[in-house]
């Protein structure tokens, strides 16, 4: 026996809309905790020589709060697997021999997939990029925070930056 179950909308008991469906059927999950923060203003002749948390500071979006800008930090609000997202581009590290991007779950490096090592560009220019994209499952309240390291330069300068995550599911 077939049978048809017609909605457009799916809330909690609160009220608070958990799913809809639009008239092309799509399906849209508005309270899905999902985040993005940039850099807003580059910098230059700095020392990043030991490892710092990377520099964003203007959120772009925070839906649902799980981003504080001033630590850095994402904290899973449930448990589930999240999408996270980190670039940096660099420039002025030519004397550079490389430059990294860890990432890190409640303070631990994830060595399985955290290290992502970039070399400074081939014509010696001065210009380095590194990024990651990956998947983490988490626990609710477990933090996940990017740092990063520029090897071998002292005054260089961060082009662009970028960290951001989405629940998957």
């Amino acid at each position: 026996m077939t049978s048809v179950i017609k909605v457009d909308n799916i809330q909690n008991s609160t009220g608070t809309a958990a799913l809809s469906i639009d008239s092309s059927g799509r399906v849209l999950t508005p309270a899905r905790p999902a985040f993005r923060a940039v850099l807003g203003t580059a910098t230059a002749g700095q020392n990043y020589t030991t490892q710092q948390l990377i520099p964003v500071d203007t959120e772009k979006f925070d839906i649902g709060n799980n981003f504080d800008l001033s630590t850095k930090e994402f904290v899973a609000p449930i448990a589930g697997v999240y999408q996270f997202n980190a670039l940096m581009a660099f420039g002025g590290v030519a004397q550079s021999t490389s430059v990294a991007l860890y990432l890190f779950k409640n303070d631990v490096l994830e060595t399985d997939t955290g290290t992502q090592i970039s070399s400074d560009d081939p014509q010696s220019g001065g210009q380095a990029s590194i990024s990651y994209s990956g998947c983490l499952q988490l626990a609710a309240n477990d933090k996940v925070e990017f740092q990063f390291i520029v090897i071998g330069d002292t005054a260089s300068n961060i082009n662009s930056a970028e960290f951001s995550g989405f629940l998957v599911g």
